[in-house]
């Protein structure tokens, strides 16, 4: 019995510290994503490239009841053209979310898909894809969580 009883002491005490902060936040139903994402950095082909004026205002915001918004602002011939989307999220599985809505088109008949990935304690969020042979990364800081 004795041994019994220390054995299941050992299992809970390896399934307790083998939980990290994102299981925390997923076992208590709040969705890492959650908030507003401010740009930080970028990369093209894993080159850095500077944030101008013009982006340095760029931000997603994730909000509870599966709406988002996107302010994604493009400097094209010395002219900064603010583009704002809003849409609909939902997460497929840990960083797989689906966006819809009028300004995310479907492709191929499908809804976007963003691969998303978190780092130092959910308080980065990194979006990687690749258009056109080019691979971009780009880097959100949290700076409103819900």
């Amino acid at each position: 019995m004795k041994k019994a009883t220390n054995l299941l002491i050992a299992f809970c005490a390896v399934l307790f510290m083998g939980c990290s902060s994102d299981d925390d936040n997923a076992l208590a139903g709040v969705d890492p994503i959650l908030g507003k994402w401010s740009l930080m950095t970028q990369y093209e082909n894993e080159v850095p490239k500077e944030l101008g004026d013009c982006q340095k205002d760029n931000f997603f915001e994730f909000k509870e009841e599966g709406t988002l918004t996107l302010k994604a602002n493009v400097l094209a011939s010395d002219v900064c053209t603010v583009a704002s989307k809003s849409g609909n999220w939902k997460r497929e599985f840990t960083g797989k979310y689906i966006l819809s809505g009028t300004d995310f088109p479907q492709v191929d008949g499908k809804d976007p898909v963003v691969y998303v990935k978190f780092a130092y304690d959910n308080t980065q969020m990194i979006i990687e894809e690749t258009v056109g042979g080019v691979k971009y990364k780009r880097i959100y800081k949290k700076i409103i969580t819900v």
